[in-house]
């Protein structure tokens, strides 16, 4: 019960470069809960097979971008968010449709505050015209 309220802290990790300072009780509970449940390795490795390994937001192919060291690498997320859902509630989840691929900056994006909520959202603020021009002046 003190993990789902936040802890018995009110303070994020030092090691934690996800958390910092300003958050509220709330945000820590949900970021808590958001690691502790959704960052599950296996429904991971189920999501980025089902869906593949290009970013649904801006279309960026790790592999083909940086070879070897980049395929098969993309980021999953979760498109419910952890506030929306029922509390004490086990909501059952598909692989195909409540999460997506996407890569480090998408996935960044989707989590800010007052950022995208859709992946519709997403791919409408996006600017891949600017992105591609400043891959090509460097």
């Amino acid at each position: 019960m003190l993990d789902t309220l936040g802890g018995l802290t009110d303070l994020p990790s030092a090691d934690d470069d996800d958390a910092f300072e300003g958050d509220s009780v709330d945000e820590r509970r949900r970021y808590r809960q958001h690691r502790s449940i959704e960052r599950n390795p296996s429904t991971s490795r189920k999501v980025k097979k089902a869906l593949g390994y290009v970013c649904q937001g801006c279309g960026f192919d790790f592999g083909k971008v940086y070879g070897e060291i980049g395929h098969k690498y993309i980021e999953a997320h979760h498109l419910i968010q952890l506030g929306n859902l029922p509390p004490n509630t086990v909501v059952p989840m598909n692989i195909k449709t409540d999460f997506a691929v996407l890569c480090a900056n998408c996935h960044r994006m989707m989590h800010r505050n007052n950022g995208p909520t859709t992946l519709a959202d997403l791919k409408a603020v996006h600017k891949l015209p600017a992105l591609i021009e400043l891959f090509n002046n460097k």
